[in-house]
């Protein structure tokens, strides 16, 4: 008895860990863009820990050499942290790109010091133009 009891308390407390008002998950993207028939793409690397959740591969749109290969879809989805000038512009270019949301895997909060920029990660919806 004392052993699941303190396994409940345990349980407990990880769940108010993880209940940090910054916390979202990205478990729920790839459901939600495949009935979108949206795909989603990186545009540089993410944290092992959002792919997992995300529970697929994610391909990059940036090859080895840095340079943009932008998929042919009409629409779609990208996963990025921190978007450097130079992609963005060349983005901009051929794209409208609407920001849908961020995704915080990070259980402290961002004023922290504990707080891990390599957990977050945007999610922005191209569009052609």
């Amino acid at each position: 008895i004392s052993f699941m009891v303190s396994i409940l308390i345990t349980v407990l407390q990880l769940t108010k860990i993880q209940l940090q008002s910054n916390y979202t998950t990205v478990s729920d993207l790839k459901e939600e863009t495949s009935k979108e028939g949206i795909r989603v793409y990186s545009l540089n690397d993410l944290s092992p820990e959002i792919i997992w959740q995300f529970g697929d591969k994610i391909p990059y749109i940036k090859n080895s050499e840095g340079v943009l290969k932008l998929p042919e879809d009409p629409q779609f989805g990208l996963l990025a942290n921190n978007i450097s000038k130079d992609d963005l512009m060349v983005l901009e270019a051929s794209y409208s790109i609407e920001k849908r949301t961020t995704f915080d895997l990070n259980t402290a909060e961002p004023s922290s010091k504990k707080h891990n920029d390599r957990l977050t990660s945007d999610y922005f919806l191209l569009t052609k133009r």
